[in-house]
C-alpha cells in the first residue's frame, strides 16, 4: 500500500515539553543574653596585738553572656515534561540548611579594700538621750558593741523591739549610741494648752521681782493616740525648760497635778482649760526666759520624759531695783556732789 494511503500515517501527534523551576530561601537568627550581678561584702576586726584594726573588703562581680543562633535553610524544585508518543517526567529537589551558634560570656571582678585604725584604747558611746527611755540600755554602751531592749510596758508607748549600737570606729568622745534598728513611738500627750493664757504670743509673768515668775497655765486633759484617756496615767508634772524646750531638771517636776477625770473622759472633745496652774518660781541663772513642758504622769513609771511645750515667758521685771546696801555704797559720791553743788551756789547758811 502506498503510503498516502495509509491512515495512521496522517493521525500521529508530537506535544511540547514543558520545564518549570522553583528555589525558595528561609533564615532566622536569635539571640539571647544574661547578665548577672553579684556582691560581697566581708568585714574583719582584730582586737590585740594592738593597734587595733578594722578591715572591710567589698567584692563585686559582673557576668555577661550572650547566645547568638543563626539558621539558614535554602530549598530549590525543579521538573521536567516531555510527551511524545510516551509521557515521561523529570522532577529534582535540593534542600541546604545551614545552622550556627555564636556565645560571648564577659566576666568583671572589681574588689576594693578598706582598712582603719581603731582608737586605742576604745571610745565608748554615750548613753542615749534623756528624753529616750527604753526598758534597759540606758547607760553608756562600749566600742564596737550593741544593746537589744524594748518600749516601756504601758499603752502610751508603741510597742517595738529596740537595738542599740556603738560603732569600733568611734572617736567621738561626745557620740550618743546609735539606735540602728526599732522605732521609738509616744503616745501620751496633753491636748492642748489653752489660747486664752497668752498675751501677744507670750505667757505673761505677773512677778515684777527680777528674777521671779508667776504664771497661770490652762491646759486640756491627756490624749492617747487621737481619743482623751486618763486611765493609764495618775496625773501630770510640770517641769521648767529653756527657750530651746531643753529641760533643766528631768527628775524634779516644778508642779504635780492630779488627774480628775479617770475614765469620764470617753471621746468627748478636748477641753483646753480642763486644768489650771499657778506656778511661782525663779528663773534659772542667766536665764530671762523660759518655757513650761507639761506631761502625763504613767501610772508606775513616772512622768512621761517628753510632754508639750508652751510658749516662751519673759521676766516682767519694769526695772531694776536699788537695794539698801547699793543705796549705802553710792552715798559718799552723792555727798561729795553735793558739797561741790552748793559751794558754788552759796546756799545760804545759818
Amino acid at each position: 500500500m502506498p503510503w498516502w494511503w495509509n491512515p495512521d500515517y496522517y493521525s500521529s501527534t508530537t506535544s511540547a515539553t514543558a520545564t518549570s523551576t522553583s528555589a525558595s530561601a528561609t533564615s532566622s537568627t536569635s539571640s539571647t543574653g544574661t547578665t548577672s550581678t553579684s556582691s560581697s561584702i566581708t568585714k574583719t576586726s582584730t582586737t590585740a596585738p594592738w593597734p587595733r584594726t578594722s578591715s572591710t573588703t567589698s567584692t563585686f562581680t559582673t557576668s555577661v553572656t550572650n547566645t547568638t543562633v543563626a539558621t539558614s535553610t535554602t530549598t530549590t524544585s525543579s521538573s521536567a515534561t516531555s510527551t511524545t508518543s510516551a509521557t515521561r517526567t523529570t522532577s529534582t529537589s535540593s534542600s541546604i540548611s545551614r545552622s550556627s551558634t555564636t556565645t560571648l560570656s564577659t566576666t568583671s571582678t572589681t574588689a576594693s579594700s578598706t582598712t582603719t585604725v581603731l582608737p586605742d584604747p576604745p571610745i565608748p558611746c554615750l548613753a542615749q538621750c534623756p528624753r529616750v527611755t527604753p526598758t534597759a540600755c540606758r547607760g553608756a554602751l562600749m566600742s564596737d558593741a550593741m544593746c537589744e531592749t524594748t518600749m516601756l510596758n504601758s499603752p502610751c508607748f508603741e510597742p517595738s523591739e529596740l537595738l542599740f549600737t556603738c560603732p569600733g570606729t568611734n572617736t567621738d568622745p561626745n557620740r550618743r549610741q546609735d539606735l540602728s534598728a526599732g522605732h521609738y513611738g509616744v503616745k501620751c500627750w496633753i491636748c492642748s494648752f489653752s489660747s486664752t493664757m497668752l498675751e501677744n504670743d507670750m505667757v505673761p509673768d505677773v512677778d515684777l521681782r527680777t528674777g521671779y515668775l508667776m504664771v497661770d497655765l490652762k491646759f486640756g486633759p491627756n490624749m492617747l493616740g487621737n481619743s482623751l484617756d486618763e486611765k493609764h496615767i495618775d496625773g501630770y508634772a510640770i517641769f521648767i525648760t529653756n527657750v530651746e524646750g531643753d529641760r533643766f531638771n528631768f527628775s524634779s517636776p516644778v508642779m504635780t497635778i492630779p488627774k480628775k477625770f479617770g475614765d469620764e473622759l470617753g471621746g468627748a472633745c478636748c477641753e483646753e482649760s480642763a486644768y489650771s496652774a499657778r506656778v511661782t518660781t525663779a528663773f534659772p541663772p542667766g536665764e530671762s526666759q523660759v518655757r513650761f513642758e507639761i506631761v502625763p504622769i504613767l501610772t508606775g513609771l513616772g512622768p512621761l520624759a517628753v510632754g508639750r511645750i508652751s510658749a516662751p515667758v519673759a521676766d516682767a521685771s519694769p526695772f531694776k531695783q536699788v537695794t539698801s546696801s547699793a543705796w549705802h555704797a553710792s552715798y559718799p559720791m552723792a555727798f561729795i556732789l553735793f558739797n561741790i553743788y552748793a559751794n558754788i551756789y552759796q546756799f545760804p547758811r545759818n
